[in-house]
């Protein structure tokens, strides 16, 4: 496979094929070794490619932010199995686009609130795939999961206990969106069915400068839309 993919949105894009789940079974079989050298070779194509953009286009750069992340939670929707070379590959392509924007004082907020016929993706898919990409995944249905997990509750009963502890995992999701906006982290917040309210912080970072603000409400499966802010 060539690595040396045209444009940084060519290595999430989601139009003809999950390019995420592709790339990163591919990158899976790489040897540790052939891994180092097209980590270097996939760094400096997207390091390169958004200061080349900056230079032409500077209003360019918030729209490819924003682009990259929900394809990356569209990725997570749509793909049909998850694997830690996913993680490993966006480790790689994700986390270089993320401190590109970092070093540039820009910070990505991307908000949600889709509904789910089943809880494995919001509470481990996403998770897992978000770990190594330098973005923080805010959600309070998984807070909440994992003060039931500690306590014995199974994923089946998910939506049975939920009411007990959904006061305090949105009290813990808002306090960690304030501590990813005062200390400049990428996150995608999702609070599955809810309304504006929940992401009323969020919202009041539109049209700051440094701060790049994307809302999706429409389901990722069905549609390409999403808000920019």
């Amino acid at each position: 496979m060539n690595w040396e993919l045209g444009k940084a949105t060519d290595y999430f894009d989601n139009r003809e094929k999950i390019s995420i789940s592709e790339y990163a079974e591919e990158y899976g079989r790489l040897s540790i070794e052939e891994q180092r050298v097209i980590d270097l070779m996939i760094k400096e194509r997207i390091t390169g490619w958004l200061e080349q953009v900056e230079d032409i286009n500077k209003e360019l750069i918030t729209d490819i932010g924003a682009m990259i992340v929900d394809d990356i939670y569209k990725a997570g929707n749509l793909m049909y199995s998850y694997s830690d070379s996913v993680s490993d590959y966006l480790g790689i392509t994700a986390k270089t686009v993320m401190d590109w924007y970092t070093s540039k004082g820009i910070t990505i907020h991307y908000m949600t609130n889709n509904t789910f016929t089943d809880y494995l993706r919001p509470l481990l898919v996403f998770p897992m795939m978000l770990e190594k990409s330098n973005i923080i995944y805010v959600c309070p249905q998984h807070i909440a999961w994992k003060s039931m997990e500690k306590a014995g509750v199974p994923m089946e009963q998910f939506r049975l206990f939920y009411s007990d502890y959904k006061e305090e995992a949105y009290e813990s999701s808002q306090d960690l969106i304030r501590r990813c906006c005062e200390y400049g982290a990428h996150y995608i917040h999702l609070d599955i069915d809810a309304g504006k309210e929940a992401f009323e912080y969020t919202l009041s970072f539109i049209n700051t400068p440094g701060h790049i603000v994307a809302f999706r409400e429409e389901a990722p499966q069905d549609s390409g839309k999403f808000l920019l802010l």
